[in-house]
């Protein structure tokens, strides 16, 4: 019984979602203005789940393999991001 739980707790604290690190204080989402929030990104460089975790409140960031549609949007609520040489860090993109 004592190998059952401890084998149980091994597999919980396996599977336990990793967090991404918490967003950042000098950061204020604001859709009116765009050009802030790529100069933060390019300024922060970070991973896309990163970027999706600040950025939640305000945008949706598009991922490289992510089916969007083509309807016309002026309120700039998704951001196609431009990545580093690496393909890992954002430092930049566009707002649609």
């Amino acid at each position: 019984m004592k190998i059952r739980v401890l084998g149980l707790l091994a597999i919980i604290a396996c599977s336990a979602p990793v967090t991404a690190s918490a967003k950042p204080a000098s950061f204020g989402c604001d859709r009116a203005n765009p050009e802030a929030m790529l100069n933060w990104l390019a300024k922060k460089t970070p991973t896309l789940e990163q970027a999706r975790l600040w950025l939640a409140s305000c945008t949706h960031v598009v991922g490289p393999d992510e089916i969007t549609t083509r309807e016309f949007r002026t309120d700039n609520s998704r951001l196609f991001p431009h990545y580093d040489s690496t393909r890992q860090r954002i430092i930049g993109g566009t707002f649609r």
